[in-house]
């Protein structure tokens, strides 16, 4: 079991949320940069019928973009999960650099979320 004072599980809890901070700069600026690289999918995808006018305008200006980003990433790494916005798979076959990146950032964005949840859950287990 664990010491009395929980030492080891408020360390664990420290070194989860200094990680996730780390990590969550690094996924924000490694979005940033693929931002800039998959603007070139905008002519394609950017469009009727996969976003509405309205997505249109506000998806071309930050933060929204890095969501629109996001999308992109999902669509190059995973169809299925955004399989009702592209219901019709568009014209565009992406290399397999984008989609290694694209699987990558996917990755990092999944281990973002998931470090940020285990410090979240361990608040609990710290206040006992």
């Amino acid at each position: 079991m664990i010491d009395s004072n929980g030492g080891l599980l408020f360390n664990i809890w420290l070194y989860l949320i200094l990680f996730a901070f780390i990590w969550g700069i690094a996924v924000m600026a490694f979005i940033g940069v693929l931002k800039i690289w998959f603007s070139k999918f905008d002519e394609v995808l950017l469009k009727e019928p996969y976003f509405n006018s309205a997505e249109q305008e506000n998806y071309q200006h930050f933060p929204l973009s890095f969501h629109k980003t996001i999308i992109y990433i999902h669509l190059f790494s995973f169809k299925k999960a955004v399989r009702k916005r592209f219901k019709d798979t568009p014209n565009i076959e992406p290399s397999k650099v984008v989609r290694n990146v694209s699987y990558t950032a996917a990755v990092a964005i999944y281990l973002q979320i998931a470090s940020t949840l285990a410090f979240i859950l361990l608040m609990p287990l710290l206040t006992n």
